[in-house]
């Protein structure tokens, strides 16, 4: 069964709100934001929730807040203009099955208001909090986007690279102060 968005990680206004109310003094936004989303009931569709899911609390040692979706939605534009770069996970039919693709996402706004992309969210994390991160989306290719539960060995195989991936990302913002692209 898919997640809410946040379930099993909190996003970073509610881990605030949760540190705060604990008496944790002054909240540190996370430094990554990785947010996984697709159908984990169509195949390999699921990747990107599962790759949130997979960093769980691990994400919090590389100062990152991971959210595994089915979509993206308005809410999440909050949690975006809180951290110093977003990472968004998808599965995506036009990378070859097996590898991954890294592209910079910026921010642009759409007519569309039922279906979000990751530049729509962060134009609206910039109108709405006045800040849009540095963001970058990684494409995961899959083999089988059919009905069924499981991920296939190739979109396993682009998880491993993707994981690899988001830790260097993190890694890299933490000791340098930005996004370095990763060499593919």
């Amino acid at each position: 069964m898919m997640p809410n968005c946040g379930a099993g990680s909190q996003p970073a206004a509610a881990s605030q709100a949760a540190s705060l109310a604990a008496g944790g003094g002054t909240p540190r936004a996370p430094r990554t934001l990785v947010i996984g989303y697709g159908n984990s009931l169509r195949g390999d569709d699921g990747a990107g929730p599962y790759i949130a899911s997979r960093l769980g609390a691990g994400a919090k040692r590389l100062g990152a807040d991971a959210i595994a979706c089915h979509q993206l939605t308005p809410e999440l534009a909050e949690p975006i203009s809180q951290a110093q770069q977003v990472i968004f996970v998808d599965a995506h039919a036009g990378v070859p099955p097996g590898q991954i693709a890294i592209e910079p996402v910026r921010p642009r706004l759409s007519a569309a208001i039922h279906r979000f992309e990751p530049e729509t969210l962060l134009a609206w994390s910039q109108q709405l909090y006045g800040r849009a991160p540095e963001a970058i989306l990684i494409g995961i290719g899959g083999e089988s986007f059919d009905l069924g539960e499981g991920l296939s060995p190739q979109a396993r195989r682009a998880v491993r690279e993707a994981l690899r991936a988001i830790r260097k990302l993190s890694a890299s913002l933490a000791a340098n102060g930005g996004i370095i692209p990763v060499s593919q």
